[in-house]
């Protein structure tokens, strides 16, 4: 019997929260080879209402990005995903749960995210 060569296995898991606005928002991170899962919410009830997916492409000069469940007509989860995609350069997707869509409060969770990537790399 031939021997099986064993692959590695990157796979994993980081969680941290933030106050902004009044409310505690927790971002789950799963980091697998060349791709990340992020899903922002807050603590209770937890939901996973939409799922975007971004990735680079030979066709486009920028990321693109995709709706793969949830509302059409809300893009929060793309553009996040579409900007993560961007400065990493791997395949994200985005589940952004939280009932303000607002700018103030995207903004302050979009900049918290990018800022937890910068402090912490190997996460990511």
């Amino acid at each position: 019997m031939d021997e099986v060569e064993g692959v590695s296995c990157r796979l994993g898991t980081h969680e941290f929260q933030e106050g902004i606005d009044g409310s505690v928002v927790v971002f789950h991170v799963m980091a697998m080879l060349d791709s990340l899962f992020i899903w922002i919410g807050n603590q209770q009830p937890s939901n996973f209402s939409n799922l975007a997916l971004a990735m680079h492409t030979k066709y486009e000069t920028g990321a693109t990005a995709l709706n793969i469940f949830g509302k059409d007509t809300d893009s929060t989860s793309s553009n996040i995903a579409k900007k993560i995609a961007s400065k990493t350069k791997k395949q994200i997707y985005v589940s952004y749960n939280l009932a303000s869509d607002e700018t103030p409060m995207l903004s302050a969770v979009e900049l918290r995210l990018m800022q937890e990537m910068k402090d912490r790399p190997e996460c990511f």
